[in-house]
């Protein structure tokens, strides 16, 4: 995390950020988990949230490399955070992207293959 942040900045500017996506005010949403990635380039909540919106704006190459971070970092095994839900979001970006290798992944991700 940046030394000029504090946790307590990234998660108050990811709560706002996060009643913004409810909203669908996806590109404040997208704005705003970008300044949180900022100042914490592995935030799992961020890299999230960031691919939800950016998949709902129909920007599948963003949204998959968001949340692939996402899945990265907590790990595909970790469903105690972001990561499983992570997971879903990022084969039915996968699946909308509709590149034949895409749909294959994607089937492997859902049925726990990937």
């Amino acid at each position: 995390m940046n030394q000029a942040s504090s946790p307590r900045v990234v998660r108050a500017a990811l709560e706002k950020t996060d009643v913004q996506a409810h909203l669908d005010l996806l590109r404040d949403s997208v704005r705003g988990y970008a300044k949180a990635l900022a100042h914490d380039p592995d935030n799992t909540r961020a890299h999230y949230g960031k691919g939800v919106a950016l998949r709902k704006l129909g920007l599948h190459d963003a949204a998959i490399a968001a949340l692939d971070r996402a899945v990265a970092i907590d790990g595909p095994e970790d469903f105690g955070s972001h990561s499983g839900a992570a997971r879903d979001h990022l084969a039915r970006a996968l699946s909308e992207r509709g590149a034949r290798a895409d749909v294959e992944r994607a089937i492997a991700i859902m049925s726990g293959l990937a």
